[in-house]
């Protein structure tokens, strides 16, 4: 959903972010960046925009956009807002993704519930970066002719995600998988801090998406997947690959 408003006047830490070569796809045409900008935070949210300025997961994104040209437009990633994690279109025609410093603080919370070899510290961060590339996808839909209908975007928006977290990063699965497991635990979760009926089907469909990128490192994936996933999983990762390379006219690795 696209919220149209004008976010309320505080001091900000603006961050332009210059970054330099990763990867350069020659076929790429498209010219926008994300500039990230950090909302002054409130004591109580202090130490969330420390972790998050300094884990440097914006960065990383920006980064990424600019090497692989996946914009066409400028986009703003605000931490800090009130409400989120969403994309927004403001009444003067911008776009922004708006996140509130919360969101990384309450996911921490939601994964020190649960006992886990990962630190909750890092899922949570891992889940952010999901997050960010989850409302990066709607800013996409937004600019460029991709045929995806309301009804489906935030289904596809997700698969984009996932898809370029697996395909761009080193441990891109393992981010993933944070996702997923959010998800999880939000869908057993009734005081969930973001409610969602269809959070348990989100995490299979990223689990799904996260074995089927290469079924033999993650086969301990398919106690968690419906029957048959093992041959429905490769097919679907296959496809949708394809299909974001069509978008961004670019040759994603596998």
């Amino acid at each position: 959903m696209h919220h149209f408003y004008m976010l309320r006047p505080v001091a900000t830490l603006l961050l332009l972010l210059t970054v330099g070569t990763f990867l350069f796809p020659e076929t790429a045409t498209a010219s926008g960046r994300l500039r990230v900008i950090y909302e002054l935070p409130e004591p109580e949210e202090v130490a969330a925009a420390r972790v998050i300025f300094q884990s440097e997961v914006a960065a990383e994104v920006a980064q990424i956009v600019e090497e692989w040209r996946l914009l066409d437009k400028d986009v703003t990633l605000r931490f800090g807002t009130q409400i989120g994690p969403h994309f927004a279109v403001l009444k003067n025609g911008s776009l922004e993704i708006q996140i509130p410093y919360s969101f990384f603080s309450d996911t921490k919370k939601l994964f020190a519930t649960q006992r886990s070899t990962v630190p909750p510290e890092i899922s949570a961060l891992n889940t952010l970066h999901h997050a960010i590339y989850h409302e990066l996808g709607h800013a996409v839909v937004h600019t460029k002719s991709t045929g995806i209908t309301d009804n489906v975007e935030e289904y596809e928006v997700d698969t984009l995600s996932t898809i370029l977290l697996i395909s761009v990063y080193d441990d891109g699965a393992n981010i993933a998988s944070s996702a997923a497991k959010a998800f999880q635990l939000l869908a057993k979760d009734p005081d969930a801090f973001l409610p969602g009926n269809d959070d348990f089907q989100r995490a299979q469909e990223i689990n799904c998406l996260i074995y089927g990128s290469s079924p033999a490192q993650h086969a301990a994936l398919l106690k968690e997947l419906p029957l048959h996933s093992s041959l429905i999983c490769p097919s679907r990762f296959k496809k949708h690959h394809r299909q974001w390379e069509r978008t961004f006219r670019i040759q994603l690795p596998d």
